[in-house]
């Protein structure tokens, strides 16, 4: 495989995946990911199609847009709406 931009082809050792995910420290980020995962893998999810718009914005919003959400909860009625602990609106 010639691949220019892959700076491992220029390595002289050879890693298993399993070692390379060691190595670069993924584990962590896939620890992280694994909730996130069983949200945009849910069945409901994958088996029916949402077209309300708005909803799909707030959707996106929660999952890429931390800084817009943050802010969305905190400064709207959010909280008033629904039942958040305060440990909870603290994290």
């Amino acid at each position: 495989m010639d691949v220019p931009f892959c700076l491992g082809l220029e390595e002289d050792r050879i890693l298993t995946v399993a070692e390379w995910i060691e190595e670069q420290g993924i584990a962590v980020y896939q620890e992280m990911e694994a909730p996130f995962k069983t949200i945009t893998t849910n069945e409901f999810l994958s088996q029916n199609k949402i077209t309300n718009k708005k909803i799909q914005e707030i959707f996106y919003m929660v999952c890429f847009d931390l800084d817009r959400f943050r802010r969305f909860v905190m400064e709207s009625t959010f909280l008033e709406r629904f039942e958040v602990g305060p440990e909870a609106v603290e994290k």
